[in-house]
C-alpha cells in the first residue's frame, strides 16, 4: 500500500473524503506548487495553499525539545515571536534537519534541500504535511493550527506523501482530522493570527503611563497660593519654608 493510499484511508476513517487528489509535477517551493497544481486538469479552480512550519522553542540541553508545528493558511502571517509570547515559549526558530528529520517522514530530495539552511523555510512550507501528524507523533509536539480554517470557503491545497502530490481538503476537515489525535494531555491550540497581531498593537497603544512620583517640584507647586501677586509672596511658609524665605528676601514690600 502506498503513503498516499494509507493517508486516504486515515482519513476516510473519520469520514473525510478529499474534494480531490492529483499527481503534479514535482515541486519545493510555494510558487512552483500553486503552479504545478494549476496546469493539472483536476484542480480546483478557487483554492490556497497550505503551510506547515515547525519550530524549535529554547530548551535546556538536557530537556528534549518539543516542536512546535504551525498550520496555517499561506497567506496568513505567523509571527514566531507573537506566538512565543502567547504559548509563554522562548525564542522559536525554525527546527533545523536533524529535528525535522526525527520527527517527520520527509521524502529523501527534501532531506538533501534541507542541507541548505537558507531554504529551510522554504522546503518547511512545501514539505511537511499536517497529515504526518499521526497518533505517535502529536503528543511529542505542540500543534497550532490558525483559526481561520474553520471558516475559509475555497477547498486547501495539503501536501500528501511527497513533492508530486496533493490532496484538496476544507479547513474543517483539517481540524477535524487534527482533533482526532488529541489525547486528555495534549490538544491543538487554536490561534487567530490576525487578532494575535492587533492584540500587540493595542496592547503598546494601550500601555498606562507611569504614576509620577510626587517630588520636591510637586510639593513646591503645591506650596504656591492660589491668585497670589507674584510681586508679593507667593508661597506658604508652613509649606515650603526655604521658598517662602527666598520671597520674604527679594519681595519689595520686605525691604
Amino acid at each position: 500500500m502506498s503513503s498516499l493510499d494509507s493517508i486516504t484511508q486515515a482519513l476516510a476513517a473519520l469520514s473525510i473524503t478529499p474534494s480531490e487528489t492529483v499527481q503534479h509535477a514535482s515541486a519545493t517551493s510555494p510558487a512552483a506548487w500553486k503552479e504545478a497544481l494549476q496546469s493539472v486538469p483536476k484542480t480546483p479552480k478557487e483554492f490556497e495553499l497550505l503551510k506547515v512550519l515547525v519550530f524549535k522553542p529554547k530548551t535546556a540541553k538536557s530537556a528534549t525539545p518539543i516542536p512546535v508545528v504551525v498550520i496555517a493558511r499561506d497567506g496568513i502571517e505567523t509571527s514566531s515571536s507573537l506566538l512565543g509570547k502567547k504559548l509563554n515559549l522562548k525564542e522559536l526558530r525554525l527546527a533545523s534537519e536533524d529535528l525535522l528529520s526525527e520527527f517527520f517522514s520527509l521524502e529523501k530530495d527534501s532531506r538533501k534541500f534541507l542541507i541548505l539552511y537558507a531554504f529551510v523555510l522554504l522546503i518547511q512550507v512545501c514539505l511537511v504535511s499536517p497529515l504526518a501528524l499521526n497518533a505517535e507523533r502529536f503528543p511529542r509536539v505542540t500543534t497550532v493550527v490558525d483559526a481561520s480554517l474553520a471558516t475559509i470557503k475555497v477547498p486547501l491545497a495539503v501536501r500528501a506523501s511527497s513533492s508530486s502530490e496533493t490532496v484538496f481538503l476544507s479547513g474543517p476537515d483539517i481540524l477535524a482530522y487534527l482533533r482526532s489525535l488529541e489525547t486528555a494531555e495534549v490538544k491543538v491550540h487554536e490561534v487567530d493570527f490576525v487578532a494575535l497581531k492587533d492584540e500587540l498593537v493595542d496592547g503598546v497603544e494601550t500601555l498606562a503611563k507611569p504614576v509620577e512620583k510626587k517630588g520636591k517640584k510637586t510639593e513646591r507647586e503645591d506650596a504656591k497660593i492660589e491668585g497670589a501677586v507674584q510681586i508679593a509672596i507667593g508661597v506658604k511658609k508652613e509649606v515650603d519654608f526655604a521658598a517662602w524665605y527666598t520671597s520674604v528676601g527679594i519681595c519689595p514690600c520686605f525691604r
